[in-house]
């Protein structure tokens, strides 16, 4: 089962999440726990929270990766 929240990227426009679309992304979490790299373009998710960020694709994995997500 996939817990992340669906992709904000149209799967039709060619982009591809992490390849340069986003300057900055969010840290997302939701009542479960789980934990979701966001593009701070974005609309958060229905359900999810921002904890982090906004901040570098890199800054936000390791503050994911730091708080166990």
């Amino acid at each position: 089962m996939n817990d992340s929240p669906a992709s904000p990227f149209d799967p039709d426009d060619g982009a591809v999440p992490g390849a340069g679309h986003a300057a900055a992304y969010l840290v997302l979490v939701n009542g479960e726990g789980a934990v979701s790299l966001w593009p701070d373009f974005a609309v958060v998710p229905s359900g999810w929270r921002p904890v982090h960020g906004p901040d570098s694709h890199a800054g936000c994995l390791a503050h994911a990766e730091s708080a166990g997500g």
